[in-house]
């Protein structure tokens, strides 16, 4: 997700994520691209309950691959909201780190 490399799934797969067991890391992206797409109010507890990870792996995941959840209100004066997933974009101006550079 972090640099916009997608491929196309059909959001029926949703129906084949696990109940039974914790989400892979590309299962989870998935999960969070059919909310996305939706525009499903989502929480990081939320998540850690549906991908039966910590709130810990969850919130650490969404950075990593470049996804904040955005809540109408700051979450220190009120909790239990429910947030908008919101990807951030890196800038562009700057040289991509992660590319290989030729000489």
């Amino acid at each position: 997700m972090k640099f916009g490399n997608w491929i196309p799934m059909s959001k029926a797969f949703v129906k084949e994520l696990p109940t039974d067991r914790p989400f892979s890391k590309v299962e989870a992206a998935f999960s969070l691209q059919v909310d996305f797409d939706k525009g499903n109010a989502v929480t990081v507890a939320g998540y850690a309950k549906r991908w039966n990870w910590s709130r810990k792996k969850v919130s650490t995941f969404l950075e990593e691959i470049g996804v904040t959840i955005e809540y109408p209100e700051n979450t220190a004066k009120k909790q239990n909201q429910q947030g908008q997933i919101r990807v951030q974009i890196q800038n562009r101006s700057r040289a991509d780190r992660d590319q290989i550079k030729s000489r």
